[in-house]
């Protein structure tokens, strides 16, 4: 829930491959240790911030929300592969960044089952120690990345190109 989340850490990249995690707000001790929100959102802001640097995410909803909270708008949203996916098809019954790295780049990445356990053992996110966090959250700005393109070439083929720039993509941040 973007309304309530604790932001934990910040993963971003700037080209398929480039990923990088913040660790914010690990619990116990972290390593490497965590930085201050405030202090992370002042740097990422004006980038966050800027029309004209664009931004793809999966669920890019859920990325305003959150940087909302920290008194940061996020314009400039590119292209969201999860809206995108579910333009192709709406059937689907889920359009997670696990199962379209798989789909679309045959890639297996990280479940949060993978990082955080599962049952009894499972752990929250805050517990898990950022170096063993940083493949996972760096997969969730690298996947959107490489599959983007595929993404929105098959949007053109299908013909829904127009739907998702005219409808879907001005009612994200709704």
């Amino acid at each position: 829930d973007a309304v309530r989340a604790v932001i934990v850490g910040w993963s971003f990249a700037w080209a398929p491959g480039s990923a990088r995690y913040v660790p914010m707000a690990h619990s116990g001790l972290a390593d490497p240790p965590n930085l201050p929100a405030q202090e992370v959102f002042a740097r990422l802001g004006p980038i966050l911030s800027d029309p004209s640097i664009p931004k793809i995410a999966h669920d890019l909803k859920f990325t305003a929300i959150a940087a909302g909270r920290e008194g940061v708008e996020v314009r400039g949203g590119e292209f969201d592969t999860m809206v995108g996916s579910y333009l192709i098809d709406a059937t689907r019954s889920s359009h997670a960044i696990d199962g379209l790295a798989i789909e679309r780049a045959n890639y297996r990445a990280l479940t949060e089952q993978d990082v955080v356990g599962k049952g009894v053992k499972a752990v929250t996110l805050d517990a898990v120690p950022p170096a063993s966090l940083a493949n996972f959250a760096g997969e969730r700005a690298d996947v959107p990345l490489t599959i983007a393109p595929a993404l929105e070439e098959e949007l053109g083929r299908e013909g829904l190109e127009a739907v998702y720039r005219e409808l879907e993509q001005p009612l994200i941040p709704v």
